[in-house]
């Protein structure tokens, strides 16, 4: 009996270890041309990996990835080596409608103009938990390089990830989120560690934006949690904005922005703007960052640096009304937070609570409805020009415990509740450190605000007793610099 017990436990080893064996089993298939590429895909089940091999491609239309993996084994099509194959010309598009689908390393290149029927050089329809990685786009112009929505598919495009891509030199919008429940309303995309370098893209009616949430006003209460995230965005302009949001929800966080377009709320609430660097942001008159919408966001921790095209660091806007009626163009930003942010040089404002007073929206009239209740604490505001902080009709807000530091043909404005007035001693403005010297006049005014636990770098507020102002704690340690912009303005610096 014992021997036929052994046997038997023996043979449940073998099946068992033969069962793992042929779980951890992933076929590796290498393809170069597109037939033998659909035959791969049609075979493919979750953790198997399609190579193609390094080349010109060409022909590869509107490609249908329908199939899918699963979590922690996905479906995986990458280059034989990164940037090495290359879709080039106009005919080429992939459009994943599975789940579980990594696209890695591939290049799409010199593609103008996009046929009517086309949503993207990729076009994530309904697709799931799927990733762009490491892939490069340049030289495209059309409307959209990667489209995000949902045509004819049961799933909405939810928890996808666009990371560690190039995008070059192009001249179409970059990436397209829809926010319509008849085109997709998909959530919790994430967009990481990306470059974004000399593109440049003109819609017409200053319609133009690199990437773009929504397309309309009635679904900008939708709350979608995308995540744009420790991005590079250099040298690249649109005939409107950088980010056109008509959605909730975003958070934009440790980005570098230099020599770009602004950042636009036109519509939604509860965004977030967190430990971003701004350099020469080129915008209208309306802010680097300019707001509008039902409010709730948070603008904290930045450090926002002049240039030859910049104005104003911080807009909100006025309003047609503060109510979320469908016949209001512009909704009256309110319930704001606007915090621990550092703003250097500003020839125009440094903040500007009221702008675009009395213009006119075509669909809902004049915009006299001034922003309020906002929170617009601890700031440090630095410049040689303009105004640094400015209330245009716009009294009901709190404002409180920021630090000016008005010099040569510059002015305070409106200081506010508590202001704090001197050089703020900074590291290093040569170099783009704006962390405090141990001497600094910002250390330990701040007050306490519930939404801004951390700083620019990720300390822990306070650091050592009571808040510092600005976007930077002081704490025990060497600090790094900011990967120092070209040719900063020094107005004025203490010693150490």
């Amino acid at each position: 009996m014992k021997t036929i017990c052994n046997i038997l436990i023996l043979s449940l080893l073998v099946i068992l270890e033969n069962f793992a064996i042929a779980e951890t089993t992933h076929q590796e298939t290498t393809v170069n041309k597109l037939s033998t590429f659909k035959d791969a895909l049609r075979e493919a089940d979750p953790g198997d990996v399609i190579i193609i091999q390094n080349g010109t491609y060409q022909g590869w239309d509107k490609v249908t990835i329908a199939q899918s993996g699963i979590s922690g084994s996905p479906i995986t099509i990458r280059a034989e080596s990164p940037g090495n194959v290359v879709f080039r010309g106009n005919d080429n598009e992939f459009i994943i409608t599975g789940a579980f689908i990594v696209l890695d390393g591939l290049k799409f290149q010199d593609r103008n103009g996009q046929d009517g029927s086309a949503k993207g050089v990729i076009w994530l329809n309904g697709a799931q938990h799927s990733r762009i990685t490491n892939c490069t786009f340049d030289r495209i112009s059309g409307p959209e390089l990667i489209y995000i929505g949902r045509s004819g598919e049961p799933h909405e495009p939810d928890d996808n990830r666009i990371d560690h891509c190039i995008f070059t030199n192009n001249g179409s919008r970059l990436l397209h989120i829809q926010n319509n429940p008849d085109r997709g309303q998909g959530r919790r995309t994430q967009i990481d560690h990306n470059i974004f370098r000399n593109n440049h893209y003109a819609q017409g009616d200053n319609l133009g934006s690199l990437i773009r949430v929504g397309n309309w006003e009635g679904y900008s209460y939708f709350s979608t949690g995308h995540l744009i995230e420790s991005n590079t965005f250099q040298d690249s302009d649109t005939d409107g904005d950088l980010f056109h949001f008509k959605a909730s929800g975003i958070t934009i966080r440790a980005n570098r922005f230099e020599n770009t377009n602004h950042i636009s709320f036109r519509q939604g609430e509860n965004h977030v703007v967190e430990g971003n660097l701004f350099v020469n942001t080129k915008e209208s008159g309306s802010g680097a960052v300019r707001i509008t919408g039902k409010g709730g966001h948070k603008v904290i921790n930045n450090v926002f640096i002049d240039g030859p095209n910049s104005r104003i660091a911080i807009g909100l806007e006025y309003g047609n009304s503060d109510k979320t009626l469908a016949d209001v163009h512009y909704i009256t930003p309110r319930n704001n937070v606007i915090a621990n942010n550092t703003i250097y040089g500003y020839d125009d404002t440094g903040i500007y609570v009221g702008t675009k007073k009395g213009s006119n929206s075509t669909i809902s009239g004049k915009r006299n409805d001034p922003p309020r209740d906002n929170t617009i604490v601890n700031n440090i505001i630095v410049s040689t020009h303009g105004t640094l902080l400015r209330l245009n009709g716009a009294s009901d807000n709190l404002v409180s415990n920021n630090l000016f530091h008005a010099t040569g043909a510059a002015r305070v404005g409106n200081p506010g509740d508590n202001p704090l007035y001197g050089d703020p001693g900074f590291q290093s403005v040569a170099t783009a450190n704006f962390r405090l010297l141990p001497n600094s006049l910002a250390l330990d005014h701040g007050i306490p605000v519930p939404q801004v636990a951390t700083d620019f770098d990720g300390h822990k507020r306070p650091a050592n007793g009571a808040h510092d102002i600005g976007a930077f704690e002081l704490v025990d340690k060497v600090q790094k610099e900011l990967f120092p912009p070209r040719n900063v303005r020094v107005i004025s610096t203490l010693s150490p």
